[in-house]
């Protein structure tokens, strides 16, 4: 009798937020070369209208050489896909939930994945969470509704185009 089994990928090395738990920054080259590892995952994702809808550090793997791999597709979802139980719930990391996941789940595209990378960038250059504190109503509120403090002001690094970039990922109308 045939046994259906999964075989995955053993990645050695540890979450991205556990290393900036240790770490508790990363240069800005250091973060760009790990987004732009995410983002091409992503784009192969998005190519066959697959959404992941909980970019966040704890979601990506950094092998001890420094390969980003993205984890955790739990609640990744097929555009339009009419079986999905989740459709219309909000769902993901308030932390890094895109305005259009707390307004109008049923119209998630690809673009709330790349909110929640720019909020992830903005972490892993910060050590903070774009709005930090309160409950995840209140997260839920100031994403739709805030801008995070600059992130010059942890991170003297960032140049303005780099400000503008993480700025441009995390737009609220998507």
């Amino acid at each position: 009798n045939p046994c259906p089994y999964l075989v995955m990928e053993l990645v050695k090395g540890c979450t991205l937020q556990q290393f900036l738990e240790r770490e508790k920054s990363l240069s800005v080259i250091e973060a760009v070369r790990i987004a732009r590892q995410v983002a091409a995952g992503l784009a192969a994702a998005h190519g066959v209208n697959l959404i992941h809808r909980d970019i966040k550090p704890g979601n990506i793997l950094v092998t001890a050489d420094g390969v980003a791999k993205l984890s955790d597709l739990g609640l990744a979802f097929y555009l339009n896909d009419p079986n999905d139980p989740r459709a219309g719930k909000i769902v993901g990391t308030a932390d890094y939930l895109s305005p259009e996941q707390i307004k109008t789940p049923l119209d998630v595209t690809v673009v709330s994945d790349i909110y929640s990378l720019g909020c992830t960038l903005y972490y892993a250059i910060t050590g903070k969470v774009p709005f930090p504190g309160g409950t995840p109503k209140s997260k839920a509120r100031r994403h739709l509704e805030e801008t995070p403090w600059h992130p010059r002001r942890f991170n003297e690094e960032a140049s303005d185009e780099f400000v503008d970039l993480i700025g441009d990922m995390m737009e609220k109308d998507p």
